[in-house]
């Protein structure tokens, strides 16, 4: 049975204690002791109890299907007025657009601050945008024409991106040099392509 006072005879060797913390107690850490006598012993047990007790707390889904990158929240479930902490991983394409966090009516949108947000009253669902990087397009000259080939792959990149461009002359002809240019003015960069085999690579500006 259940007792609530400051002792308890227990009727038969091999009964269980359940000690538990009494109902209404404020947020906080508990201790106290608890003395088990018995004739059969020559001195009485003292056990030293400890508890804690922590506020209600609600659920954190995290999208796991966005577009252009990963998100995570450091806790799965908090307390309200818990803060909570958010990370944004964009894939190689992308860059972070702006975080979305709903409580469970997936209609109320909690406010989130350098990727923080105070826990609400109940569950939240987080989700996240992220924006395709720019990107320009590739055009491929030779000169003279009759000299050979030039492609690019890809034919357009965003900016930080890996470009491997092939050079294949036709007979009677080698490659003198590579110049890249920018297609808005014709201005040259100061890229200078890296030799790998027969190919050639850079890195988009």
């Amino acid at each position: 049975g259940t007792n609530t006072g400051t002792s308890l005879t227990i009727p038969a060797a091999g009964d269980l204690i359940e000690v538990s913390l009494k109902a209404g107690l404020a947020k906080g850490s508990y201790s106290g002791t608890l003395t088990l006598s018995s004739s059969e012993l020559d001195n009485d047990v003292v056990v030293a109890l400890t508890g804690s007790v922590t506020g209600q707390t609600y659920a954190i889904s995290v999208d796991d299907d966005v577009t252009g990158g990963t998100i995570a929240a450091d806790l799965i479930s908090a307390e309200e007025g818990a803060a909570v902490t958010l990370t944004a991983t964009p894939n190689a394409a992308y860059t972070f657009g702006s975080w979305s966090v709903y409580e469970d009516d997936m209609t109320t949108l909690v406010t989130v601050t350098n990727n923080q947000f105070t826990m609400p009253a109940c569950e939240v669902y987080v989700t996240a945008t992220f924006n395709a990087k720019p990107t320009y397009a590739i055009t491929c000259t030779a000169s003279p024409v009759a000299g050979g080939t030039v492609s690019a792959s890809p034919t357009s990149a965003y900016e930080g991106q890996g470009i491997t461009l092939t050079c294949t002359p036709n007979s009677g002809y080698s490659l003198s040099s590579i110049a890249i240019t920018k297609t808005s003015d014709g201005s040259a960069t100061d890229i200078t392509p890296v030799a790998s085999g027969n190919n050639y690579t850079f890195t988009m500006p």
